[in-house]
Order: structure tokens, then C-alpha cells, then sequence
């Protein structure tokens, strides 16, 4: 289960004045899923399963329970049958819309850059292969309080769970750099971001996050937000099988609480 704080009076004030009650959230779904070869040769990485569930399906249905219900995805590789799969969301009790990258691929952040029209003028942003068992209201809370042009939800995680990219000082982020990995915090594929950010880049070029992150953090724009629980990566067969032994551990205890 979440830590999910459904007293955040804050976040909750934030979600009413918002299209729908709900903040968006856009998902970098565009990737090629090199690493769960041979899984991704006739499937795009969204739609890899999990205990008999798509990637896709477990991110949306974990967001929804806390009251996240509109998704942009931001798609490319094989994005019609994504699109077949989820439809505009409706039989999943969200709404989904899609952008897509075209003919070439833009990376991470060209995708989320074409899609700007699209974008409420702030925004979650997430990784497609990140499941996050944290309540979403906190970071978004620290976001709506403090309205910073960028905020990066981070963990403590010296090295454990992939390579620290992160260091951190005074409640901002002063060094993300995924070619080093002496720092203490890492990324953990969460983010909120005001759109503007997004204008100092060109449309339709091929452009990694990376860039937007390294340029906010040059000009000290990007606050962190420590998280106390860890994240889970479903973007390769290490991280699939830890998040599988957590989610069936998870759903032996809800069998359990149902037996008694």
C-alpha cells in the first residue's frame, strides 16, 4: 500500500481548483525497452506485464487511488497498441490523452516539449517504468506551497537501488548527474514542473530530461522532496522481479486481512 495521507488539507485544497478535481500527470511512455528484450520485440515497455497486469495498468491504478484521474501519455514506439490498451481511460475510472512524438524519436524531454500545449500550466511529470508506493499529495503539497519552477522527488539511497545521481542541499537540488554516482540521493522518477520551463527549449529536436533538469538546477530552480519509502524500476528484469516479490507480498496480505 501508498503512504497515503488523505488529511493533506493542502493538497486537497490544490486538487479542488483544478480541471476535473484532479492534478495532471504526464508519463514518458515513448521508450524503446532495449533492456527487457526479448519482452519488448512486439511490445511496447508500457504493456510488459506484472503478475498478469501492463506496466501501464498498475502506474494508473496506483495514481488513481489517490485521486490522480487525468494522464497525458507522452508516446512514440509502438504507440497504437497503447492506445488500443487504454482507449481515453474511461473503463480504468481515469481520463487519458496522448502525444505523440512522430516520425522521430524526441527522447524524454522532446516529448514532454511537443506536448506543451497540452499541459495544465504546472504538472506532474513521471517515468514509464516507475512504480512509486508514496503518497503523491506530499510532494505536490511542497510544490503548491513554495511554487518553485521545478521540484524533484528524491530517496536516500546510497547506491542500493542503481547509482546515486543526486546531492542536495537546503531543501534544493545543487547536483544531478547520472554519469557519477558518489552522491547520496537518486531521482526516483518523479517530478513537478511549472510549464514555463519547458519554453526555454526548442519543439520537435531530440532533447533528454537530463537537460531540463541540469539547466533548472544551474540556475537554482529545482527544489527536492526526500521521499522515505522506496521506488521500484520496471525498466529492466532486476527491477521487475523486486517489484514483483513486493506486489505478491502485498497481495497475500490483503488475502490475509480478507481470511480473518
Amino acid at each position: 500500500m501508498a503512504e497515503f495521507d488523505s488529511n493533506n488539507s493542502q493538497a486537497k485544497a490544490e486538487f479542488s481548483k483544478l480541471p476535473g478535481g484532479s492534478p495532471q500527470i504526464a508519463i514518458l511512455a515513448g521508450g524503446l525497452g532495449t533492456r527487457l528484450r526479448p519482452l519488448t520485440d512486439k511490445l511496447p515497455k508500457p504493456l510488459v506485464e506484472i503478475l498478469g497486469k501492463p506496466i501501464i495498468q498498475w502506474q494508473i491504478e496506483l495514481l488513481r487511488g489517490q485521486g490522480v484521474r487525468r494522464f497525458l501519455l507522452c508516446v512514440g514506439h509502438r504507440a497504437d497498441q497503447i492506445e488500443a490498451f487504454l482507449g481515453d481511460g474511461s473503463r480504468f475510472g481515469v481520463d487519458v490523452k496522448y502525444s505523440h512524438d512522430g516520425e522521430i524519436q524526441l527522447g524524454t524531454g522532446g516529448a514532454l516539449t511537443k506536448a506543451f500545449a497540452a499541459l495544465d500550466p504546472w504538472f506532474m511529470v513521471m517515468d514509464g517504468d516507475s512504480y512509486l508506493p508514496i503518497d503523491f499529495h506530499a510532494p505536490i503539497a511542497r510544490f503548491c506551497k513554495e511554487r518553485p519552477l521545478g521540484l524533484m522527488a528524491v530517496y536516500r539511497n546510497q547506491n542500493r537501488y542503481g547509482a546515486s545521481n543526486v546531492a542536495i542541499q537546503r531543501g534544493k537540488v545543487t547536483v544531478y548527474d547520472r554519469e557519477k554516482t558518489d552522491y547520496k540521493y537518486i531521482h526516483i522518477g518523479l517530478s513537478i514542473l511549472n510549464r514555463q520551463v519547458l519554453t526555454h527549449f526548442p519543439a520537435d529536436r531530440f532533447l533528454p530530461m537530463d537537460a531540463i533538469y541540469k539547466d533548472l538546477v544551474a540556475h537554482g530552480n529545482l527544489a527536492a522532496y526526500v521521499v522515505r519509502r522506496r521506488f521500484y524500476e520496471m525498466g529492466s528484469f532486476e527491477g521487475i522481479a523486486a517489484l514483483e516479490r513486493r506486489l505478491f507480498r502485498g497481495q497475500k496480505q490483503n488475502e490475509e486481512k480478507k481470511s480473518l
